[in-house]
């Protein structure tokens, strides 16, 4: 049998020393994972970062400075890392569509997908706009690639396409550490899509329990959201520490994850799988989630949490007793999870999809 050649893949993304939980960690799992592949990565990432080729991802520019290094890297195929805010609020994302028209495959990782959803007229005005570029960029990429299943039905029934698929999210497993007692963690942004308050109206509810809010704040809107937090916290009388900072490196995460027995993700919005429940699985946390965005699909797929729905102090607590009271159960399914959710398979399909996205550029059945 003939050996598969590597393709040369242009990574549009986040890299390190740029602090990005989600893009830049997607990507440099997939590129310590390039045999599996079987690509040879060339990372285009921002100018903070230490990638092979430097841009602007927010200039309308974006698109000429990707073909200039098409052209002279010989690049095959394309993959973006698509998060809205990485590509700027003056563009309205407009500049990512010619990178779709540039002369070569695109695959386009979708890190949130926008359903429909209420709020306020400014919130229904932004989301407009994202999915007003969310659909152009499915429809104009040769392939898009979500992180859940529900993400990928929506997108072929709301947007009535044949080119999505559904590739699994790697995880790095952590070992699973001896249970403690009942200390309950989130881990996260402080934005008001986290829906924190409601944890704290749980609080009355979760005697016996210790709880930590864990969460980075590097925007004002993130700022202001942990000030109302602190607020509301005043005078609480209950077992509850609160770390914040702009950013928490991987020791840290290590040590907060490590004195967890739970983990809590009481989202009221979220078009996301998220990371912070990526993080618990890496680390054998069962987790409560929220039917919110996609964050709760894998949680009920293999059993490692409760799902519940949002805005409801009382289901988080009922739903921290169950996982308290059958932990094992949860455990298992986080094991069977963990074997799932590999960055070599996540790699290799991703290697299938890149040479069918040559074939689809070319008119060739995939």
């Amino acid at each position: 049998m003939k050996k598969q050649r590597n393709l040369k893949v242009g990574m549009l993304s986040m890299f390190a020393p740029e602090k990005d939980s989600v893009a830049q960690v997607y990507s440099e799992n997939l590129l310590k994972n390039a045999n599996h592949a079987k690509a040879t990565y060339i990372k285009i990432g921002t100018p903070g970062s230490d990638a092979d080729y430097k841009v602007n991802f927010k200039s309308f520019g974006l698109a000429r400075d990707v073909k200039r290094i098409l052209l002279k890297e010989q690049l095959e195929v394309l993959h973006i890392q698509y998060i809205a805010p990485h590509f700027g609020k003056r563009t309205f994302n407009l500049n990512v569509l010619p990178l779709l028209k540039i002369g070569i495959p695109t695959i386009t990782t979708l890190h949130e997908v926008h359903y429909p959803q209420q709020g306020s007229l400014i919130a229904r005005a932004r989301r407009a706009i994202l999915t007003g570029v969310e659909r152009a960029i499915v429809k104009n990429s040769t392939l898009v690639n979500v992180h859940t299943p529900g993400q990928k039905d929506f997108l072929e029934e709301h947007y009535g396409v044949d080119n999505a698929l559904n590739i699994v999210t790697g995880l790095n497993p952590k070992p699973f550490h001896e249970r403690h007692g009942k200390n309950i963690l989130f881990f996260g942004l402080f934005s008001p899509g986290k829906g924190i308050e409601y944890l704290l109206g749980a609080l009355d509810m979760l005697a016996g329990c210790n709880v930590r809010i864990v969460g980075s704040i590097p925007t004002p809107a993130c700022k202001r959201y942990h000030a109302k937090i602190r607020r509301m916290l005043d005078g609480r009388d209950f077992p509850i520490e609160v770390f914040f900072k702009l950013w928490f490196s991987e020791k840290e995460k290590a040590e907060h994850f490590g004195w967890a027995d739970a983990g809590v993700a009481p989202y009221v919005w979220g078009p996301y799988h998220s990371g912070a429940v990526q993080d618990a699985a890496e680390y054998g946390i069962p987790t409560v989630v929220t039917r919110i965005g996609a964050i709760w699909e894998m949680v009920e797929k293999f059993q490692f949490g409760e799902v519940i729905p949002a805005k409801d102090p009382q289901a988080i607590a009922d739903g921290l007793a169950k996982v308290f009271s059958n932990y094992n159960s949860y455990r298992k399914g986080l094991a069977a999870y963990r074997s799932f959710a590999t960055w070599e398979h996540a790699a290799a399909q991703y290697g299938e999809a890149y040479r069918d996205a040559l074939k689809r550029f070319n008119g060739l059945n995939p």
